[in-house]
């Protein structure tokens, strides 16, 4: 804070060389009077003008400026200062221990999960035996193909296989789709149960896969695109994000979705102090606006009727997935905040798509007319604020 000490001058290297030290930047700022940097190098001083440009530098500010030799006298080491024995004494012991800080994760929040993997979440609850929160329509019956994914395996697994499987295909180029697909059955291995499917597993898992593929890539969006329009470079997959809490309440958090029309689950995690920390399956670019897209692998049932709105709405409020879907929207909101000059929540963000990949197909609708399988929604600028401001602030741009 108040002195620095500074080497300077000429010294030797490589035995007796001085010319190293002698077209140093150091020197040049003293001595090289006016050169431009690139012509101090052919400048050549000697050590003698070099250490009288220094010796001048001290004289014009001597009450700043100190120069001495190195000194060249073997110096005797301080020994350390340390307290008395018996001057040292515990603290007292505080009243009470604070919380430790901690990472959550949407399903920490939602389902009280507290494995660190828990924020990756691909349907880490799919097809888990829960009562719907609503009497739904009968639905007509249904006779699957033995290659359709209705017929795939069900669960977590099941659904990390998937997940895989989007991850790694071009949308655009189906010669990729197999070697996706391949991929995801090694990483993810699955079998065929029950005596209904005529084939074997290694022929029928990879036709399920690709005509799933096939069929939700084809299947047109809410905004009259289709996902094989959408080119890996305008694709983030897996985009990870964490977002800094202080003290983020159960109460408030569920305040907040109440007051702007959202189920709530039952929230019992008490308060998050720490960070929220997620990964987006697929955020990606289209015509200049920015979506964000979660695949999920749930079996809603076999046939058209069950991957209608009616249904999904269900399947979206008893999993929880509209907290979920929030979440991410604020840390995309934040994301583009940050990165994109200009950047207006109306204009450039398309809202969230959940795809119901086992029945999302281009030529199924249900009776309103809307692709099966697909749910689409836009949450209000005002809403995704509110629960924006139970994070930290952004710090400003620099």
């Amino acid at each position: 804070v108040h002195r620095c000490y500074l080497v300077v001058g000429s010294y030797t290297s490589k035995g007796t060389s001085v010319t190293e030290a002698n077209r140093s930047l150091l020197n040049w700022l003293v001595a090289g009077q006016g050169r431009k940097p690139e012509d101090w190098r052919e400048a050549r001083l000697s050590s003698a003008e070099i250490a009288e440009a220094w010796s001048q530098l001290a004289a014009d500010h001597a009450t700043d400026i100190d120069l001495s030799p190195l000194p060249t006298a073997p110096f005797a080491s301080l020994s350390p200062q340390r307290p008395a024995p018996e001057t040292l004494c515990a603290l007292a012991a505080p009243g009470r221990i604070p919380n430790a800080w901690w990472i959550g994760s949407y399903s920490s929040l939602a389902h009280g999960t507290q494995r660190e993997n828990a924020a990756v979440d691909h349907d880490l609850r799919a097809d888990e035996t829960t009562p719907q929160p609503i009497l739904l329509p009968v639905a007509a019956p249904f006779h699957a193909a033995d290659d359709d994914i209705l017929r795939f395996p069900r669960g977590p697994v099941a659904g990390e296989c998937m997940h895989t499987v989007f991850e790694r295909a071009d949308f655009t180029d189906a010669q990729t789709w197999d070697d996706a697909i391949a991929t995801g059955l090694r990483l993810h291995p699955q079998s065929l149960r029950g005596g209904q499917i005529n084939g074997d597993a290694a022929t029928l898992l990879p036709a399920m896969l690709g005509r799933m593929l096939g069929d939700v890539l084809h299947t047109p969006l809410p905004d009259g695109f289709t996902l094989a329009a959408v080119p890996m470079g305008r694709r983030l997959v897996e985009l990870e994000f964490s977002l800094p809490s202080k003290h983020l309440s159960a109460s408030d958090l569920a305040a907040a979705m109440r007051d702007h029309g959202y189920p709530v689950l039952a929230l019992d995690f008490g308060s998050l102090e720490g960070y929220l920390r997620g990964f987006i399956d697929l955020v990606f670019e289209h015509e200049g606006r920015f979506y964000v897209l979660d695949w999920k692998s749930n079996h809603l049932g076999d046939g058209p009727d069950q991957y209608g709105q009616t249904h999904l709405h269900a399947a979206m409020t008893v999993n929880g997935y509209h907290l979920q879907y929030l979440l991410y929207t604020v840390a995309v909101h934040r994301y583009l905040q940050q990165r994109m000059p200009g950047y207006q929540y109306d204009t450039h963000f398309g809202g969230v798509l959940y795809l119901f990949v086992r029945g999302v197909r281009p030529g199924w609708r249900d009776a309103a007319g809307k692709a099966t399988g697909v749910y689409a929604h836009q949450p209000a600028l005002e809403m995704v604020e509110r629960l924006s401001a139970l994070f930290e602030p952004l710090r400003p741009a620099l």
